[in-house]
């Protein structure tokens, strides 16, 4: 939720391969995305979360066997799949799995509500110091770079092919400058003054803002990644000098339709058949 993982996993893992990444510079890929997940993909991810406990009574016995034999000190204990970060574990099988619907439904209602039918794709695009404009990117694909310290300058954020009524508006905190008024997304900052982009506010205009939260936050120097916020509150920092390095950007809806399982498809049953009468064998041989 979060981290936008799959479309920015290659970036967040600091290595590995950036296909994904790649699909979420196309503006075909972004808006196919949205259509699949109200036809398919949306449908299938909510009948997950209502399956769970039918795989829980599959793997009922495993698990006990498991948990009381060969994990013995994985309960309760840290999570084991990165050193240092993730979780503690529950202290029971059901408390996990209890963790795991809980998480998958958390999980679908915030996908349901960043990807739809006709939602309107954000592209955004990062001018960094040294480097120039970068690639752009859709739907909360990290703009800029991290762990690298050359901060952002400026930024563009837009909409095409949009047809609701409204934009995008932004303010902009520019080292040596200070804030900016309200003005357009086709430049947020400044380019070619060596003045880094230091604190940013998005908010939306016209039905955009009846049906649509903004929302986006900064990888700031010294600091990280900081959380998401929306509707014209700051992300980044002011009076600190620390400039805006990497940046996401997203619209999520205020309200978005209820998703329906589809039904299963099952195969009708097999009619009884009459076996057909046979005939006696003549006297003296086996009968088939």
């Amino acid at each position: 939720t979060n981290s936008e993982y799959v479309k920015n996993s290659q970036q967040l893992l600091k290595g590995g391969n950036q296909w994904f990444t790649d699909l979420y510079r196309s503006p075909e890929f972004a808006k196919r995305a949205n259509e699949l997940w109200t036809t398919q993909v949306g449908p299938e991810a909510f009948r997950l979360t209502s399956e769970i406990d039918a795989y829980k009574k599959v793997v009922a016995n495993s698990a006990k066997a498991n948990f009381s034999e060969k994990w013995k000190n994985v309960l309760g204990g840290p999570t084991l799949l990165m050193k240092g970060e993730g979780r503690t574990y529950k202290t029971s099988f059901d408390a996990e799995v209890q963790y795991l619907r809980d998480w998958t439904n958390e999980r679908v209602v915030h996908l349901n509500k960043v990807y739809g039918k006709g939602m309107p794709v954000v592209r955004g695009q990062a001018y960094v110091r040294e480097r120039g404009w970068l690639n752009s990117g859709y739907n909360g694909l990290i703009l800029g770079t991290t762990g690298q310290r050359t901060p952002v300058e400026a930024l563009k954020i837009d909409l095409p092919g949009n047809t609701m009524s409204g934009t995008i508006q932004a303010r902009s905190h520019v080292s040596k400058v200070g804030w900016s008024g309200w003005g357009s997304t086709s430049l947020v900052g400044t380019t070619g003054k060596g003045q880094q982009l230091e604190a940013v506010q998005f908010r939306l205009t016209g039905d955009l803002a009846k049906n649509y939260y903004i929302q986006y936050r900064s990888h700031v120097t010294k600091v990280g990644w900081q959380t998401w916020v929306k509707d014209s509150a700051t992300s980044g920092t002011v009076g600190l000098g620390t400039p805006i390095e990497a940046f996401q950007i997203r619209l999520v809806k205020k309200s978005a339709p209820a998703l329906v399982p589809p039904a299963r498809e099952t195969t009708p049953a097999p009619t009884p058949t009459t076996a057909a009468p046979t005939t006696p064998a003549p006297t003296g041989e086996p009968t088939v």
